[in-house]
């Protein structure tokens, strides 16, 4: 049984479907072939992004793009700087994602202590001026609503700054999609933060998708996420027992009274699906009254 949030501002069916009409997904690589979701359920044309953690990500990348792309999809291969053992398993990889249909990218430091190869930070990457020369379109960066473990707000703020005069000054658009969390404040006010210092590229807000207790507990461990596990913990009855589900139905109530996401355009969700895509399509289809397959 999935928990429900303390009770918010309830949104109907149509401004559901508004809002996750334009949501996107995560899917690991080795699992994009059964990513089959029904169209009305998640609309063709949207967002699927494919983590890289390992070489064995890398080498299936051009073929779970090419499934995505063929699906009616759009895949977003992610790029982990510290990953790459070379400069050429790099440019393997972005040869790989752009042979297989891919036009965007989500470029990341990569989550390791120390650098598998000479790339150290996503600016490397983004300054390599191989994304450009292969022709991808656009790339996300990430941003951090909760803050990160290591490096200040300030600091962060002005690695966002160099990370989008590389790209404008290579003529790629940029798009930011933010690490997860659970506290609608800390989205609205990094938010009002960044738009204030001059900030203004489109906006993907990560959410966690369903997912058990446990599942994201240990997800929000390894991401560093701190500030706002209070609300988890209040969103999920103190979690009791670790028994009960999570899902973001709540949360997204508040995001879209508190920033009016439904009729934003350059505000969206990204989720996060920590218990799998799914559980997270059938609770894509709850919300919207799809009916079932």
């Amino acid at each position: 049984m999935l928990n429900r949030a303390p009770a918010v501002t309830a949104l109907d069916k149509e401004m559901w479907r508004k809002i996750l009409s334009r949501c996107s997904l995560e899917v690991p690589v080795s699992r994009a072939a059964d990513f089959v979701p029904a169209h009305d359920v998640f609309q063709k044309g949207s967002f699927v992004f494919l983590p890289h953690i390992s070489d064995l990500d890398s080498r299936g990348m051009e073929n779970a793009s090419r499934h995505l792309v063929d699906s009616g999809y759009v895949p977003v291969p992610h790029v982990g700087a510290r990953h790459f053992a070379s400069e050429s398993a790099f440019l393997s990889h972005l040869r790989g994602a752009r042979e297989g249909g891919a036009r965007h990218l989500l470029v990341l430091s990569g989550d390791r202590d120390a650098p598998a190869g000479p790339f150290t930070s996503a600016l490397n990457i983004l300054a390599h001026g191989a994304i450009k020369d292969f022709g991808f379109q656009r790339v996300f960066i990430s941003g951090y609503p909760e803050g990160h473990q290591r490096i200040s707000n300030d600091a962060l703020e002005r690695a966002t700054r160099s990370k989008i005069e590389v790209m404008q000054d290579s003529g790629v658009n940029v798009s930011i999609v933010t690490q997860f969390g659970f506290a609608s404040s800390a989205y609205r006010i990094w938010l009002h933060r960044i738009r204030q210092n001059g900030i203004r590229c489109p906006i993907r807000l990560g959410l966690a998708g369903v997912t058990s207790i446990p599942s994201l507990l240990k997800y929000a461990a390894l991401c560093g996420i701190g500030p706002s596990l209070s609300v988890l913990r209040k969103r999920s009855g103190a979690i009791a027992g670790l028994v009960k589900g999570y899902e973001p139905s709540g949360l997204i109530a508040e995001l879209n009274r508190e920033l009016d996401i439904a009729n934003h355009d350059q505000l969206n969700l990204h989720l996060f699906p920590f218990g799998g895509a799914a559980k997270t399509i059938e609770w894509f289809r709850t919300r919207i009254g799809a009916p079932n397959a």
